[in-house]
Parts: C-alpha cells; sequence; structure tokens
C-alpha cells in the first residue's frame, strides 16, 4: 500500500482533535491531516450533549489555573474567527454546604489568582437566586468569568476553520494500526496509510482501542444526562440565572445554557445495565434524577413531565481495570439526538 505522507496527522476530531487542527492549521508549511472515525461532530464523543460548564474558579485548586485562562482567551478567539456564539459568559455558581471540601478549595484558587468572584451567604442566595431551593447552612462562590460553552457548535467551529487554513480531514475513516519508524510513524486507516513526522493521538474515550494498554489506566463509563423543562423558563434566562454545579447525593445538576432554558440532571457515579434485543444498554434512572429535582434543589420550579430530553455519553474514569468491551457496545448503540437547533 503507498504511503501518503504528512507534516503532522491529527487522531481524532473531537473536543481535543478539533482544537489541536485548528491551531496547527495556522502554522505556515506545515501539512496537516485529522482523521475521525465517526462523522463530523457525532453523538459518540465525550462533548455530546449541547452545553459543558467553563469555570475558571475549579475545585482542583491551582494547578489549572494558568491553563483555563488561557482557554478563556482561546474561546474568546474560535467565536471572532468563526462568527460564531460558542462560550457565555453568564458566571458560575459553586453551591454547597458551608465548608465543603471542594467549595473551600475553589475559594482558595480564587483568592490566591485574583480571579473575580462573589461570595454569597445561604440569605444572599435566598434573595438573588430564588430558583433554587437553599437549605439552610448552604452557601456559594459566584464565578463572574465563569459560564456556559457549546461543545457541538465549538468543534464544528474548530473544524471548518482548520479546513479553511488547509488541513485534510477524512470523516468516517476508522484508524486500524500505527507502527512507529526510524522517519516518523506510519497510521494504517481503512481508507488508506498515511506517514507523519508527529501523530497527535487525541481519541478521547475511544483511546483503548489504539492503545490496549491503557485498560489498565482507563475506565470507560457512560454518564446518563436528562433535561427538564422549568415551568417558569422566563426565571432561568441567562441574564437572570447563571450556570451552576450543585451536588445532592448521587446526582450532579448542572444548568443547560440555550435559548429554551432546562435543567440538565446526570447520574455522578454509575448508570445501571439492562439486557434488551440481545445487547447490553445503559440508561440513567430517570425517575431517580426527577425525585432529587423536585424534593431537594429545585422543588416546585421543575415540571414533573417526562424529561424533554435524553443521551447516554461515553466518558473516560481513571482508574484499575475497566470495562473492556464497553467501548466496542457503545458504538453500536444509537443515539437519538435533534441536530437541527447546533448551529
Amino acid at each position: 500500500m503507498e504511503l501518503q505522507h504528512a507534516d503532522v496527522i491529527v487522531i481524532g476530531a473531537g473536543t481535543v482533535g478539533s482544537m489541536a487542527l485548528w491551531q496547527l492549521s495556522k502554522r505556515e508549511g506545515l501539512t496537516v491531516v485529522g482523521i475521525e472515525q465517526y462523522g463530523r461532530v457525532h453523538p459518540h464523543g465525550s462533548y455530546a450533549g449541547e452545553s459543558r460548564v467553563f469555570r475558571t474558579a475549579v475545585h482542583e485548586g491551582g494547578t489549572y489555573v494558568g491553563m483555563i485562562q488561557r482557554s478563556r482567551e482561546l474561546w474568546r478567539e474560535l467565536e471572532r474567527e468563526s462568527g460564531r456564539d460558542i462560550y457565555a459568559e453568564v458566571g458560575c455558581l459553586s453551591i454547597a454546604p458551608e465548608g465543603f471540601p471542594d467549595l473551600e478549595t475553589a475559594i482558595g484558587t480564587v483568592r490566591q489568582f485574583d480571579i473575580p468572584h462573589r461570595l454569597l451567604s445561604t440569605e444572599d442566595l435566598r434573595a438573588q437566586y430564588p430558583q433554587h431551593r437553599i437549605a439552610d447552612g448552604d452557601v456559594a462562590l459566584l464565578d463572574e468569568h465563569g459560564g456556559g460553552l457549546r461543545p457541538e457548535v465549538a468543534v464544528m467551529s474548530a473544524l471548518d476553520l482548520a479546513e479553511a487554513n488547509g488541513a485534510e480531514l477524512h470523516f468516517n475513516t476508522p484508524v486500524l494500526e500505527l507502527e512507529e519508524r526510524g522517519n516518523g510513524v506510519v497510521v494504517r486507516t481503512t481508507q488508506g496509510a498515511w506517514l507523519a513526522r508527529t501523530v497527535v493521538v487525541a481519541s478521547g474515550s475511544w483511546s483503548t482501542r489504539l492503545s490496549p494498554e491503557l485498560n489498565d489506566l482507563l475506565r470507560l463509563q457512560v454518564l446518563g444526562l436528562t433535561w427538564f423543562m422549568p415551568r417558569h423558563p422566563e426565571q432561568f434566562v441567562p441574564e437572570r440565572f447563571p450556570a451552576f454545579l450543585r451536588d445532592a447525593g448521587p446526582i450532579h445538576f448542572r444548568r443547560r445554557l440555550r435559548h429554551r432554558p432546562a435543567q440538565r440532571g446526570g447520574r455522578r457515579q454509575h448508570a445501571r445495565r439492562r439486557r434488551a434485543h440481545g445487547d447490553e444498554r445503559w440508561y440513567a434512572p430517570v425517575q431517580h434524577a426527577r425525585a432529587h429535582l423536585a424534593d431537594r434543589r429545585i422543588g416546585g420550579r421543575v415540571s414533573q413531565d417526562p424529561p424533554v430530553r435524553r443521551l447516554r455519553v461515553p466518558g473516560i474514569r481513571f482508574g484499575d481495570g475497566g470495562e473492556r468491551g464497553l467501548a466496542s457496545r457503545l458504538r453500536r448503540e444509537r443515539h437519538h439526538r435533534r441536530r437541527g437547533d447546533l448551529l
């Protein structure tokens, strides 16, 4: 098989791969190729789900602050170059009982790095954000540089710009093998083979396919996401209601940033598994999520009708062992999503 040649090949055109392609395509004299096993912006990646929270007041401490501040600049740059709305800087609330370790870490981070923020007492929260059910002792940190991202729009925009800058993109092209040689790396795919001086592997949730040794380090886990429609949507528009992070037992709540507001709940730890039509399918216990919404945190504000949307998203957790066969099962699973309002 005749080898095609490139300076850099990026494997995977999702969250990381699309941004790598966008940035690499700006370098003069560099031949850049992107290879993606699925189509252009698909529901099989960890970025699927219409929205992601963006925070500068992170719970992990100061290690990532420099990168986060730089990423905020790059989100604005991507918006300017693409002409699309990607990052809504409406603020992000972290709500927790006073003294909660993650919240204390985030407060220490914003003070250490002088990140714009506000601290809200229980009374402040009840007065300013009545949409939440605030328990006695709940406090919050408002990250003024936080907000929400539109991940599918971001990925699409980065790919469009990379292509416009001259990058060569190949979709529906699974990579079969990587072979290191003295003069570069051979990338064999279902559509041919390339020789590149440098290869960037950005395959995310599917990395164990190319590197089975990662099975001992990474565990693929399905995260069930569910959206619920508020009873009074006008109370949840971005001007009145920032993005938020909040834990309630096994449920992790986030505010979805869209023109039609809805609340998103997801299983934080485990999804359940059942057999259907001979295949193992994963689902989130929606009734459990609705009960937590109604009884513990946003009671009376969210409709008890069935959720407006459900989605199963593959994600990576670090740990030993793992579900070695889960990746192939997930690939067969059909994800039903509306795509007409993404751009």
